[in-house]
């Protein structure tokens, strides 16, 4: 009736697994989101000629300026984390790496949100400006 439940003992090497399955989740989710986000950041440039082609002197909203103006450091962050997120999988530092993975994860989607929402806010724009006037 009172029966002991079963209680798992968890031993170093089961710890060290586990910690490797988490530091390698965790960088495989930044590899992941980091192929669009390379991908939006290398190609920021043609935007900016979209824009000035479509959009010729409308302003375009401040969020887009920045990135266009800052396009280098998108680039760049853009390459860092999946570098970074790669490095610490191999960091001996269990709890250290985990953390920093969680960072780069977050930064990961963040950057995407963001280049996302600059990128394609003045095209949804465009295209509404493009449908027919109703009567």
């Amino acid at each position: 009736m009172n029966e002991a439940s079963p209680t798992t003992s968890s031993t170093p090497d089961s710890q060290i697994a586990m910690s490797r399955a988490v530091r390698f989740g965790l960088a495989a989710i930044v590899f992941g989101l980091s192929y669009p986000n390379v991908h939006c950041a290398i190609h920021i440039d043609k935007f900016q000629q979209i824009y000035a082609d479509m959009l010729g002197n409308k302003p375009l909203p401040a969020l887009t300026v920045f990135i266009i103006h800052y396009h280098w450091l998108f680039v760049a962050s853009s390459i860092v984390f999946p570098v970074a997120a790669f490095l610490t999988v191999f960091v001996p530092g269990v709890t250290r790496s985990i953390y920093i993975s969680g960072f780069l994860v977050i930064a990961t989607f963040v950057q995407l949100f963001f280049q996302w929402h600059a990128l394609t806010g003045p095209l949804f724009s465009i295209i509404q400006g493009m449908a027919p006037a109703q009567q």
